[in-house]
This record gives C-alpha cells, sequence and structure tokens, in this order.
C-alpha cells in the first residue's frame, strides 16, 4: 500500500469517526472504500464515454433507413391495432 495525506473538513472527520465506531472498521478501511467508490463511479463514466463514442456513426453507411423506419413504424401501427389503441 502507498501512504496518501488527505485533509478533511471538521465534520467529514467526525462523521468518519462515528461511522468507523458504529461499523466496528478502522478509518483508513472507510477512506479507501470512498475511493474505491470514486474510481468505479468514474471507470462507469468513461467507459459510458467511450462506448458512446465508438457508437457514433455506426450506421452511416447505411442506405435503408427509410426502409426500416417504414416497416417499424407499420409494425407499430400492426400492434396498436390489436391491443386496441
Amino acid at each position: 500500500m502507498q501512504k496518501a495525506q488527505v485533509f478533511l473538513r471538521e465534520d467529514q472527520k467526525s462523521d468518519l469517526e462515528a461511522i468507523a465506531k458504529r461499523t466496528g472498521r478502522k478509518q483508513s478501511e472507510l477512506i479507501r472504500s470512498g475511493v474505491d467508490l470514486v474510481i468505479e463511479q468514474e471507470k462507469t463514466r468513461s467507459d459510458w464515454r467511450a462506448g458512446f463514442r465508438q457508437a457514433a456513426g455506426i450506421w452511416r453507411d447505411r442506405d435503408d433507413i427509410p426502409e426500416l423506419m417504414a416497416e417499424t413504424r407499420a409494425q407499430l401501427r400492426a400492434r396498436d391495432k390489436r391491443h386496441g389503441s
């Protein structure tokens, strides 16, 4: 493990102490868990953005989009008629 020094506000420090006392976990363990959460959120966020960028333009070379949309609309209208909408 690597040592990292952080500064906490007084309210953060007192809340952290209270959680540690209530849960029986060490403050350092709680801090590491918090860091893990932030890292995971950022990975998910950047994974989503990377996937979005990769998907951009995937239909660019298709020339059947108008027909595909017309077929989809026809299927939806038929479904609506079957269900009384």
